[in-house]
């Protein structure tokens, strides 16, 4: 099944239509934040993306369930004693009923943010869905109308209904516990805390127990008036926190379960995440009990339950949905991309990302770290415990990119990340050394640099110009080809640097922690301004333009540069949460991959500034250097040029010519921003094709070259 999201974007003379689409390999995927199963083991889990699914057996199997909106579901619960044949679902933007246990449903528009924490059921026709907003929403008729009540400062989290009406809820500045005594519908103030409230949970309308910001416990017995110190809790951040009874309770961190039976006296660790089979390793979940059962719905898309009291957890799929840690398109070949996923497995597409299957690696007890691909033949691997492997048949068979003579003398570290610059040299950098090679492969220079970290991403500019982030807050420049590196200072201390882009000319962008940022003078002072905020991760497309993306509590916003990160567009939503981005090698599609296996695809497709025939296909090229103050060289080689038989030295590497030497004439048109034809000509018959800006004003331009088949198409900036 596919999610199709569908927005419009005003661009000059363009008019494009930016579709996210949901690909394999899971035919769903979800940030799961909400949860219930009933005693008869009827029950639902829902989360981002639209995604409800529904059980009748326990939690063994889920089926989905098309709800009448799409919306970013956060909450779900069954009315007790119904057997979930009413069933209410909260959303951002809608509440949902059912009566027929999700057969048929009604719909209740709310339009609010996205800040829902759970349903309650304070008597047998009131329903009330608490969020951490000052807006609460109730509804005294099972659901056919709603209201909506202020409650300020908004509450913190800490919400419970014991039932017969009564409800109490926390909120700060400073703690406070309000209760109501009519559903939801009035509140006051019952009792001031010193400190702030992390968590409440009432056995009944008198006797409960509450959780504050110094880890200590206390309890009531008198309806919430006052309270009493019990002693302090593990000191864990509580995900789950609930009072089975004044002697039972129960609270839960991302990797500890703790438990007390006798009120709070002591406290026991009943289980640890490393015992489950959970991706992540963490539950960070929205919990559901009923008797010894319990129900975890996490993200990726994962659905933990233990049926003993929670001596043993089970993931209920059985297909591994980690996260995808990596994505990357073949540079030759535009339907070809891999994906690194957290489980170490390497997955393949041979169909532009609509299908995956997973490649069965000899190396698998390896550690996987990156992966470059070429053509559909021909990639790289690297790892965090052994050398760089290559493959000329697709992973039938691989074999040692670097020599042995050489892997075998770097004891300290690994090699980790690679690329290759638009010159042709690869550049692999590892925890103490950087390799370099200009004759793909055969020889490599090592340089020693002894900065003993890890990387995060690699960008090559040229021969002579890269940049490296990573962990420990090192952002690192070269500009002598990796034979030495500076340390860049002007960014926050202490940041890790998980992306990044060496654009040339000391242009660089770089994102410390979560916000990515500008420098055009080789790092020694950066700017944020007109950068959204919370960007993550960076994909430069072929024809230079530049994406990433900012992760909310309402999304993914996807955002566009077209002049080297000076200013940026949105361009469309995601609906669940990316660990990273690609764009494929004919600039057609923005591939976006994370939790749950997810993989979700953008059409981005070449400007139609100039006319070109339907029959003729538009392909990327490769124009240097971009930016250029005159002078550009055009390379073929990963047009799809390649086929057309002017192409002298451009299909094969061992041609002696250069790549991308033609042997007849090419026509060739220069548009300006606005979609003026400001040049045109004929690229003469030469060993290496060049193109001359000199003169042009500077600003943003698109180039199109005219092949019997194809128009291949590159924005240029002129400065």
């Amino acid at each position: 099944m596919r999610y199709l999201y569908t927005f419009l974007l005003a661009v000059p003379c363009l008019l494009l239509i930016g579709q996210v689409e949901h690909l394999s390999p899971q035919p769903y995927s979800s940030d799961f934040s909400g949860i219930y199963v009933d005693a008869n083991g009827t029950g639902f889990v829902v989360g981002s993306c639209g995604v409800a699914l529904k059980t009748t057996d326990g939690g063994q199997n889920w089926t989905q369930v098309s709800l009448p909106q799409d919306d970013i579901l956060e909450a779900v619960s069954c009315r007790p004693g119904t057997g979930c044949a009413e069933v209410f679902i909260g959303g951002k933007n809608f509440i949902y009923s059912s009566t027929d246990s999700g057969e048929s449903w009604s719909v209740f528009e709310m339009n609010l943010s996205r800040t829902g924490v759970d349903i309650y059921f304070p008597d047998e026709t009131s329903v009330f869905y608490g969020r951490r907003t000052p807006t609460q929403w109730y509804s005294t008729d099972n659901g056919q109308s709603w209201s909506s009540v202020s409650i300020n400062p908004q509450p913190s989290g800490g919400i419970s209904f014991p039932g017969n009406q009564v409800g109490f809820i926390t909120n700060d500045n400073p703690g406070k516990v309000l209760k109501t005594e009519d559903g939801g519908q009035t509140w006051n103030e019952a009792y001031t805390h010193p400190t702030f409230i992390n968590q409440l949970s009432m056995v009944d309308g008198q006797n409960g127990f509450l959780s504050d910001n110094t880890r200590t416990l206390y309890q009531t017995t008198d309806g919430g008036i006052t309270w009493s110190e019990v002693g302090p809790h593990p000191s864990i951040n509580a995900i789950y926190f609930e009072a089975q009874s004044m002697s039972t309770i129960d609270l839960f961190g991302s990797s500890i379960f703790n438990r007390t039976t006798d009120g709070g006296q002591s406290w026991t660790e009943i289980n640890t995440i490393e015992n489950t089979t959970t991706n992540r390793g963490t539950i960070n979940a929205n919990t559901h009990r009923s008797g010894t059962n319990y129900w975890f719905a996490s993200p990726n898309t994962e659905i933990i339950r233990s049926t003993d009291d929670l001596a043993t957890l089970q993931n209920t799929f059985l297909d591994l949905r980690t996260v995808a840690n990596q994505i990357e398109f073949a540079e030759e070949n535009s339907e070809v991309g891999y994906i690194i996923d957290g489980a170490n497995r390497l997955l393949r597409s041979d169909d532009e990302g609509e299908n995956w299957t997973e490649i069965n690696l000899s190396d698998a007890p390896a550690v996987l770290s990156d992966v470059y691909a070429i053509s559909d033949e021909e990639a790289i691997v690297t790892y965090t415990n052994r050398p760089p492997m290559r493959t000329m048949d697709g992973f039938n068979t691989t074999f040692d990119f670097i020599p042995t003579s050489i892997t075998d003398t770097l004891t300290n570290g690994s090699l980790r990340l690679i690329e290759r610059a638009s010159t042709g040299r690869w550049g692999i950098f590892g925890t103490n050394h950087y390799l370099y090679s200009d004759d793909d492969g055969q020889s490599w220079t090592v340089v020693f640099h002894g900065l003993n970290f890890n990387p995060n991403f690699l960008s090559l500019n040229g021969n002579e110009s890269a940049l490296i982030g990573g962990t420990l807050g090192r952002l690192l420049r070269s500009t002598d080809g990796g034979l030495s590196w500076q340390t860049t200072d002007a960014l926050p201390a202490g940041s890790i640097f998980a992306y990044g882009l060496d654009l040339g000319d000391g242009r660089l962008l770089a994102g410390p922690t979560s916000q990515l940022a500008r420098s055009t003078d080789g790092g020694q002072s950066w700017s944020t301004d007109g950068i959204p905020s919370a960007t993550r991760r960076l994909a430069l497309a072929p024809n230079a333009d530049i994406y990433t993306y900012r992760a909310t509590s309402e999304g993914n916003f996807i955002y566009r540069s077209t002049d080297q990160g000076d200013s940026w567009e949105e361009l469309s939503r995601g609906c669940t949460s990316y660990d990273d981005l690609a764009v494929n090698s004919d600039g057609s599609f923005l591939y976006l991959a994370g939790s749950g296996l997810r993989v979700d695809r953008l059409l981005i497709g070449p400007s139609s500034i100039a006319q070109v025939p339907n029959s003729a296909q538009i392909e990327p090229l490769i124009v240097y250097p971009n930016p250029t103050n005159g002078l550009i060289y055009l390379d073929f080689r990963r047009s799809e040029h390649r086929g057309d038989p002017r192409l002298a030295g451009a299909e094969h590497y061992g041609d002696p010519r250069p790549a991308g030497a033609i042997s007849e004439a090419f026509d060739w048109q220069l548009f300006d921003a606005s979609g003026k034809l400001v040049s045109q000509g004929q690229l003469p018959a030469n060993n290496q094709p060049s193109l001359s800006l000199a003169g042009l004003a500077s600003g943003m331009y698109h180039l199109r070259v005219f092949g019997r088949q194809s128009v291949s198409t590159a924005r240029v900036i002129v400065r």
